[in-house]
């Protein structure tokens, strides 16, 4: 069993050109090199906030990756609150801080999610591929699903679901504000999304790609909840990422 993209056929997405603000060389390098080995384009790096504004201002960057902690009296959330404010610019926090303070406040400035440190090449590249899927797949806000639910039908947002749960007979469809039950199967309700559109990792759970915070080796993070990933799904997961990219243009 491995992780179902109800039908997605492979996706023919464009490289990204991302920035790093890391004050750590070594680690700014490392990343770079990654970046680079997964088709990207590394447009700069950055150890403290005005290097980062810098950096954002002169490249204007498809994506930056945000330590939390930057040497000098202003941090990542410094620079993440600037980027929010005054550059659309999306971002993707690093952090080795994963205490509840810290995680609001990040949280508060809108990232398109964080990694945990230490993180593992895997990590960096799940992370990386589920916000491009955000910025190049998640961009119609106006789509809606069908939602069938015996003799009613819903359409709800697609933007506003969030991830679904499957228990004995019912699926639970987790949304922005409240949810909705139904009687059916998982199955049967994934094959109602378009490809891409939800990606099943559990046998009893499926997320909207575009909602993922954060992602480790045995779970996704979604609007702050803990969602596992069962195994066998993580490996096939990564091998769709991989031959996605070697299906670009």
């Amino acid at each position: 069993m491995g992780i179902a993209f109800c039908g997605l056929k492979k996706a023919v997405m464009e490289s990204l050109r991302i920035g790093i603000i890391e004050d750590e060389i070594l680690i700014a390098d490392n990343i770079a090199m990654h970046i680079s080995h997964m088709g990207h384009e590394v447009v700069g790096t950055a150890g403290h906030f005005q290097q980062a504004l810098e950096l954002a201002e002169g490249q204007k960057p498809d994506l930056l990756l945000v330590d939390i902690r930057l040497k000098g009296s202003k941090s990542g959330l410094d620079v993440a609150r600037e980027l929010m404010e005054k550059h659309n610019i999306p971002f993707l926090f690093l952090t080795s801080n994963t205490d509840k303070g810290t995680i609001k406040r990040a949280m508060e400035t809108l990232p398109l999610g964080y990694i945990t440190k230490p993180f593992t090449f895997d990590d960096l590249f799940i992370a990386i591929e589920l916000v491009r899927a955000k910025i190049q797949l998640g961009k119609p806000k106006g789509k809606k699903i069908e939602i069938k639910n015996g003799t009613q039908i819903q359409w709800v947002p697609l933007n506003d679901i969030l991830y679904l749960e499957a228990a004995r007979s019912y699926v639970t469809i987790f949304l922005v504000e409240g949810s909705i039950v139904l009687r059916q199967p998982l199955g049967n309700i994934l094959s109602d999304f378009s490809a891409g559109d939800m990606v099943r990792i559990h046998r009893s759970f499926a997320v909207n790609p575009t909602k993922v915070e954060s992602v480790t080796g045995t779970r996704v993070i979604v609007a702050g909840n803990k969602i596992p990933i069962g195994p066998g799904y993580r490996e096939e997961f990564l091998a769709w990422m991989r031959s996605s990219q070697t299906g670009q243009g």
